[in-house]
């Protein structure tokens, strides 16, 4: 099983770009296993790769933000949308 999971992120480090994304940022765990299939030397480098990755918690908060941001537009014209980087809890003040 765990043989399979590293080759889905060796698809998905292949694949950049395209539609894949993965449950959780594993490239945070600094797990020296996936330096060689990232082709990369260290953690730092595969925390590099991390932040340039797109998770499923990272994928469903940026549509939730944009759901309640759209409402909220709709229901007061007068409302001014946050900043890009504000949490939901700073949305929702």
């Amino acid at each position: 099983m765990k043989t399979s999971s590293l080759y889905v992120l060796l698809l998905v480090a292949i694949f950049h770009g395209s539609d894949a994304f993965l449950g959780t940022n594993v490239f945070k765990t600094g797990d020296p296993r996936l330096l060689p299939l990232f082709c990369v030397n260290s953690s730092e480098e595969l925390d590099a790769i991390g932040r340039e990755t797109s998770t499923h918690e990272s994928i469903t908060v940026g549509g939730i933000k944009r759901s309640v941001i759209q409402l909220f537009s709709e229901l007061q014209p007068d409302y001014e949308p946050p900043e890009s980087t504000a949490t939901l809890s700073q949305i929702f003040q």
